[in-house]
């Protein structure tokens, strides 16, 4: 997704991430099952429904609720 293409120049200095979405919870079918990898060093792994990872990306953290707890925390984006 477009989202991503930047996401190496938003995760702080020397994070790396690995992003899996989760089947379950998700709200699209064709997504469930994918995994991104970004930034630099051993990524921490995060796993969460579609909407969950997609509202992360975006910067609303608080929007993920329990789901993504532990991703660390980015800039809103736009």
């Amino acid at each position: 997704p477009a989202l991503l293409s930047g996401l190496n120049d938003r995760v702080p200095e020397g994070t790396a991430v690995r992003i899996e979405i989760a089947r379950s919870a998700s709200v699209t079918t064709d997504l469930g099952g994918s995994v991104w990898t970004c930034g630099a060093g051993e990524p921490s792994t995060i796993i969460g429904p579609d909407w969950a990872v997609l509202a992360w990306l975006l910067g609303r953290a608080t929007a993920t609720g329990e789901y993504l707890a532990d991703a660390p925390e980015l800039a809103r984006w736009l």
